[in-house]
């Protein structure tokens, strides 16, 4: 009797939290070395002498469209300063 007491209390006495971890894992999360990345894919891979061989099917297709008839143009403010060529910002005192 006084083992399932004992075994009751220590279960009682234990942690009332969910294990549920980490929501997600991140570099403070995982080992020392561990490199999470941005889920990009690699355009090329590494040759065994050390260059980099490019796949072009790997490389972004940028698809344009036809501006010809386009009407509007881009806006920029009429406020704009122009900077003086001249005389850098990084010059003047």
């Amino acid at each position: 009797m006084a083992f399932v007491q004992a075994l009751l209390s220590a279960a009682a006495r234990g942690r009332r939290v969910p294990r549920s971890g980490f929501s997600r894992l991140t570099t403070k999360n995982g080992p020392r070395n561990y490199y999470k990345g941005k889920g990009a894919i690699a355009p090329g891979f590494h040759t065994r002498k050390g260059g980099y061989k490019m796949l072009s099917w790997k490389l972004p297709k940028y698809i344009i469209p036809d501006l010809s008839g386009f009407e509007l143009k881009p806006y920029v403010d009429p406020n704009v300063v122009r900077p003086n060529a001249k005389n850098p910002p990084a010059n003047r005192q």
